[in-house]
């Protein structure tokens, strides 16, 4: 990524970015609605592996709140994972599933090594809708929750995206960070 002399951007549609701030190596990536874990999949073939950082109870900050149209007093499973393409790690993920989804989707609670895309698109559970695309760095809080788990590792700045994840008229949220310096997107990076 290198070192940014312009600011990180905030959360905005994908309508909303114009066309002179976007990337457009990572751009298709970011827009994509259908699955990231079968695309990546695609690219590292059997060298693709999910790595569980962390899973846990923890309640909606205002911002998640908002975003899922739900209370925020409302608590869920907050799980954070890396996707690697062998030891690469391409993806830092985190979705918050709100406990009203794991009452009626209990399995949601017991993916383990599953990534969630598998359940999701392969199984045709869900689909993804309200997508937003920032440009993350310090002091935004999906950039905080990555540098908890990858610390120096990580880039001074990446792209990410959220949306939700409907399953059963229930949302989720799922933020994905594009950090790997090898990832597909960046041509010059692919192994």
């Amino acid at each position: 990524m290198g070192n940014r002399t312009r600011p990180t951007h905030d959360w905005q549609s994908p309508q909303e970015w114009l066309s002179p701030n976007r990337n457009p190596r990572i751009w298709g990536w970011l827009t994509d609605p259908e699955s990231l874990t079968q695309k990546l999949r695609h690219w590292a073939g059997d060298r693709l592996t999910l790595l569980i950082f962390e899973e846990h109870r923890s309640p909606l900050t205002p911002e998640e709140a908002r975003f899922l149209e739900s209370s925020n007093k409302e608590w869920g499973l907050r799980r954070e994972v890396g996707f690697f393409s062998g030891s690469d790690l391409w993806v830092f993920s985190s979705t918050l599933i709100p406990d009203e989804a794991i009452r009626q989707e209990p399995w949601l609670a017991e993916l383990g090594q599953t990534p969630l895309g598998d359940r999701v698109f392969g199984e045709g559970r869900g689909g993804r809708s309200h997508l937003e695309i920032a440009e993350v760095g310090r002091g935004q809080a999906f950039y905080e929750s990555a540098w908890r788990h990858l610390g120096p590792n990580l880039p001074k700045a990446f792209w990410a995206r959220r949306s939700q994840i409907v399953i059963s008229g229930r949302p989720l949220l799922v933020q994905d960070g594009f950090v790997g310096e090898t990832g597909p997107w960046n041509p010059d990076g692919i192994l």
